[in-house]
């Protein structure tokens, strides 16, 4: 659940914050492909490019995306390059939507009792409605680093450095010289 000592004070009025799971998009639209998730939860809202807030069962969980990080929107000296960017992806990939949380194999099989950071937020992989992975989309967007706590290894490591490298030859976003 939403650690309220984690919270940045100037988050909170993100213009994506969707209260009520009710404004949940028509994802029906014929031409596109969506799939259905086994669990799945409503976006709330997007505190920056991998930290979101969702709502699972009526309880609010802030989620960090699991593998990467993405530029700071809230420092003293104001955003970095590209983090409004990040930010917007994200909002446009999955704000007031349902999608999936995935998890490492390291968090076991109770994940939310388990897979936690040191500021309180749940680590997971989030998967789009058209299937694909969140983060692996902003790596290769050039919006996003590949992260590794302490060095550590994770489930889509190597799928996660492919996609960084595919922005970093292709100089995007914060590849770009």
């Amino acid at each position: 659940p939403t650690d309220n000592a984690s919270n940045n004070a100037a988050d909170t009025s993100d213009p994506t914050d969707v209260s009520d799971a009710s404004d949940v998009a028509d994802t029906s639209d014929p031409t596109t492909t969506t799939i259905e998730f086994a669990e799945p939860v409503v976006v709330k809202s997007v505190i920056d490019g991998d930290t979101i807030e969702i709502l699972r069962n009526g309880v609010e969980f802030r989620i960090r995306f699991k593998g990467i990080n993405t530029p700071e929107l809230y420092t003293d000296d104001g955003p970095e390059p590209y983090a409004d960017e990040a930010r917007d992806f994200v909002w446009d990939s999955i704000g007031a939507r349902e999608i999936g949380l995935e998890f490492d194999s390291d968090c076991g099989n109770a994940p939310f009792d388990t897979c936690y950071d040191g500021y309180g937020r749940l680590l997971a992989y989030i998967r789009i409605d058209d299937g694909k992975d969140l983060a692996e989309e902003l790596l290769r967007a050039g919006l996003a680093r590949v992260y590794r706590y302490q060095n550590e290894l994770y489930d889509r490591l190597d799928a996660y450095y492919a996609a960084q490298s595919s922005a970093q030859q292709a100089n995007l976003g914060i590849w770009n010289d």
